[in-house]
């Protein structure tokens, strides 16, 4: 080692300038022989950490919204160039993800990876691999959107990555870092505990601004006030609405399981239980698990939509839809909200979007695991919710596939006939809050096949079946325990016959009549009379 590699100057370690000159050191002259360091595309370009809510800019630039809104409003410029930028040139993005949790392209199946070229498409938000635009979109001359056949035109198209462009996303290019912005704070006084943004914390400018790239949260707290006071005043006014329907909630059947509670055994083994000396049966929810379809009229004043349900795979969905239909809970009911190419929602009889109630109480849970049908195609029933385990009485109809709405609501259902019914619905003019300009209502609902009610048939076929076998078991025994013989006078006559055998007399089931019995004969002679001696 050493600058003379003669035995004599010859050093054992290595000096600073050789470190700084041959050995890659030297960190405080970078420049253009700085380490490459690249941001993933899956992460906010503001703070280099995963997104979970993701904008872009015109340019592609992606961020995260609790990052980008406080950071454009505050400095007015890009975060990346530098260049100006304001809260309404933001794209609110729509990625998709396969079942391992990956972002994936939901046209062709392809996963992202950093060597994947991605694109959106600026009208809808949608994220493909630019393949897929590439080919279906631009070589076919097919101006509309991949999922949802909004037209669109070739500027709308944004490259969110380019791998041949790396300077595009180098980290020390970017504007708040040459400028080194401190941005670790931004967006923190507006998120939960979990870092989704919690509207009620913000300031009202942002709330708009928040409304206005698409939340529907912020709507709804913008609806609701931001009180908590009025948001309970106002459950308990749709409480009042829905007992009016009549409609009693159903309570869940019970049954004693062969599995105890252990009162006992906790109380004998741990000093901090409260001592027992008997075990009681735990009692265990049942409920009917149908093998086949159910089939549902809805008549509304459009037109008849037939509807087939998913008993097999969404059993206490369908019982809580078949229920309320059965018993005109949905009679008269607006569907309150329309948005053409996306859904139609319905099942509120308040119709502000708040109200409705399972027939079990207020809500029940999901039932995503294990279904394997998905907002695939038009036409797709599905729940509406607020949020995981919010499911009430409101449900809405697919005009288009929606696969962003997968494992966050439950399909349970499908329509199988009014195809055009629907089509006219979805022409029908809403306000800029997606309200139809035109009633559109539920006018009766009719049952053709319910699972349930032949479940429950077959329950009570079998408890008689036991009860009659309990009887004849109790029946009356004589002493040697067989059972006693029916008269035979008792047994129905048997019918005439026109076939074989019609000549032959009937057995008679009457008892033959007794015959007299014989006079007894008088004893003569013997050893008793001697009067012939």
């Amino acid at each position: 080692m050493g600058r003379n590699k003669t035995a004599k100057k010859d050093r054992g370690y290595v000096t600073a300038s050789e470190w700084a000159a041959e050995g890659g050191g030297g960190g405080r002259d970078r420049g253009a022989d700085a380490p490459f360091r690249r941001l993933p595309f899956h992460c906010c370009a503001i703070s280099f950490l995963p997104f979970k809510n993701a904008v872009c800019a015109p340019d592609g630039t992606v961020m995260d919204i609790s990052n980008a809104v406080p950071y454009v409003m505050k400095h007015k410029k890009h975060p990346v160039s530098g260049e100006a930028l304001a809260v309404k040139d933001l794209v609110r993005l729509n990625w998709y993800k396969n079942k391992d949790g990956e972002y994936e392209c939901p046209v062709l199946n392809k996963t992202f990876t950093d060597a994947t070229r991605i694109c959106a498409v600026k009208t809808t938000g949608n994220v493909y691999c630019t393949d897929a635009i590439e080919e279906l979109c631009f070589k076919t001359k097919n101006w509309k959107d991949l999922l949802t056949d909004e037209a669109f035109k070739r500027s709308d198209v944004v490259t969110l990555q380019d791998p041949l462009d790396l300077k595009a996303r180098t980290l020390d290019n970017f504007d708040h870092v040459k400028r080194g912005l401190d941005v670790k704070g931004l967006g923190k006084e507006g998120q939960g505990d979990d870092g989704s943004i919690n509207k009620t914390q913000v300031s009202e400018d942002m709330r708009r601004v928040l409304a206005s790239l698409g939340s529907e949260e912020a709507a709804k707290i913008g609806a609701r006030g931001g009180s908590s006071a009025a948001a309970q005043a106002q459950e308990a006014k749709d409480a009042e609405e829905n007992k009016k329907h009549g409609i009693e909630t159903k309570p869940d059947t019970v049954d004693n399981s062969h599995l105890l509670r252990g009162p006992a055994a906790m109380g004998f083994t741990s000093t901090t239980m409260e001592a027992h000396t008997k075990n009681h049966r735990a009692e265990e929810i049942v409920w009917y698990n149908p093998t086949k379809k159910g089939y549902v009229r809805l008549h509304t004043n459009f037109g008849d939509l037939n509807i087939e349900l998913h008993c097999d795979k969404t059993p206490r969905t369908c019982e809580n839809f078949i229920t309320l239909a059965e018993k005109g809970f949905y009679d008269g009911v607006k569907f309150h909200r329309s948005i053409k190419r996306f859904m139609l929602q319905g099942g509120d009889p308040t119709g502000t979007g708040r109200g409705g109630h399972c027939i079990w109480g207020e809500k029940f849970a999901d039932e995503i695991k294990g279904n394997p049908h998905r907002h695939d195609e038009r036409g797709v029933l599905s729940m509406a919710n607020s949020g995981k385990n919010t499911n009430g009485s409101q449900f809405f109809i697919t005009y288009n596939a929606a696969p962003h709405l997968d494992n966050k609501h439950t399909v349970f259902g499908r329509v199988v006939g009014g195809m055009e019914t629907l089509a006219r619905i979805e022409e029908v003019e809403c306000d800029a809050a997606d309200r139809p300009l035109k009633t559109i209502k539920i006018t009766s609902c009719t049952i053709f096949t319910n699972p349930y009610d032949e479940l429950r048939e077959e329950d009570d076929k079998k408890e008689r079946a036991e009860a009659e076998a309990k009887a004849k078991a109790a029946d009356v025994k004589n002493g040697t325990g067989q059972a006693l013989a029916k008269d035979a006078s008792a047994l129905p006559a048997a019918k005439a016959s026109d076939g074989v055998g019609k000549y032959v007399a009937s057995a008679s089931t009457s008892a033959p009549a007794a015959s007299a019995p014989p006079p007894k004969k008088a004893k003569t002679g013997g050893f008793g009379n001697f009067d012939a001696w």
